[in-house]
């Protein structure tokens, strides 16, 4: 099927700040890389694309934390059981 989508012009201005500087959001429709085949949205650090953390939107039969080449494997919010992070460091 045909990944989730929104209107950016309506949508994105709802959108929050990032919680830290230097971090940005990125939104991930990786349904055609066979290890994730996911939409995710994506916490990254700015100056370098490293993941920080992820919340998966929409799995289609893998993994939704798979590498996107894009800086690792970053951790999906909602299966955390941390319920914070810290501006200084990126989550082990």
């Amino acid at each position: 099927g045909d990944g989730p989508s929104f209107v950016g012009s309506q949508d994105f201005p709802k959108w929050p700040k990032p919680p830290c500087a230097g971090w940005i959001y990125s939104w991930d429709n990786f349904y055609s890389i066979p290890n994730v085949k996911a939409v995710r949205i994506t916490v990254r650090r700015a100056s370098d694309f490293a993941s920080i953390w992820s919340f998966c939107l929409e799995s289609y039969g893998g993994n939704c934390a798979g590498d996107d080449g894009n800086g690792g494997h970053p951790p999906e919010l909602s299966d955390s059981g941390v319920k914070h992070a810290y501006c200084n460091e990126l989550p082990s």
